[in-house]
């Protein structure tokens, strides 16, 4: 299944948004430091996620999450992200 993924940088606190079809298999790349933007900011978290039907409709919501913090942070309130973990940059 398509998401939409949200991780936490536990060492500089920021977020990095990302869209995959296979979730487990990606926040372990990106744990693993084979994913460039964010091979420095290691360890990551999975701070939440969204389901989509297709891989290009994720791909359209990451850029548009990406360009937009107040969209990704409307998606978030509107309950269309599953949260895992809480930060303090809510």
């Amino acid at each position: 299944m398509p998401y939409v993924y949200l991780l936490l940088s536990l060492k500089d606190q920021k977020q990095y948004i990302g869209s995959t079809i296979n979730l487990d298999k990606r926040i372990s790349l990106h744990n693993q430091g084979q994913v460039t933007s964010t091979k420095y900011r290691r360890p990551l978290i999975l701070k939440g996620y969204q389901e989509f039907k297709t891989i290009n409709e994720a791909a359209i919501y990451e850029k548009k999450y990406k360009r937009s913090h107040d969209a990704l942070s409307r998606a978030i309130k509107r309950g269309d992200f599953v949260i895992i973990s809480k930060s303090n940059s809510e």
